[in-house]
């Protein structure tokens, strides 16, 4: 009875879930804007998530260098057909993944914000900042550079101790 007031109030039926549940709670609640989502089951998801890319990007750089002798020396050979084959199935593979995960990650976000009672607008005006600075880092020459870097890293620290924050109490939730 606990559990289902629990999923009641937190407008997520896999609240608090960790583990490879985790993965099923994300995209169970893919489109949820409106619940709340634990530390446990945001980074549990984020480790899924992180290792997937490990993989990948592993992938990408054995197809790209042919070894890890050759990457390890950095010798880089001329790329056969099927290299060229793995690692545009590689590439392709990694584009769908994000165009997929990156509505149910901003889902998962807006609900870890607000498990943390932080307002899901805060999100948004980090996400936009961090996104402006990180483009406009094309646009400039010499010392505003750094200070744009800096500006992105301040973000992510500022999004990383948020995502870390421990839950509020149910009854006080927004």
């Amino acid at each position: 009875m606990k559990e289902q007031s629990e999923a009641t109030q937190t407008g997520n039926r896999y609240y608090g879930v960790g583990g490879i549940h985790a993965v099923v709670a994300f995209f169970a609640n893919y489109v949820n804007f409106t619940g709340r989502s634990t530390r446990r089951e945001y980074w549990w998801f984020q480790l899924w998530n992180y290792l997937f890319a490990v993989i990948v990007y592993g992938g990408l750089l054995l197809t790209l260098f042919g070894s890890w002798r050759q990457l390890l020396t950095g010798s880089t050979p001329e790329l056969q057909g099927g290299q060229i084959a793995v690692l545009l199935v590689l590439i392709v593979l990694l584009f769908v993944v994000s165009i997929g995960l990156f509505v149910p990650s901003l889902a998962l976000a807006v609900r870890r914000y607000r498990d943390a009672g932080i307002h899901w607008g805060v999100f948004i005006a980090v996400q936009a900042v961090s996104f402006v600075a990180a483009m406009s880092l094309e646009l400039v020459h010499g010392w505003p550079v750094i200070v744009l870097a800096v500006i992105v890293v301040v973000i992510w620290l500022v999004n990383f101790v948020i995502t870390v924050l421990p839950s509020k109490p149910l009854s006080s939730a927004a």
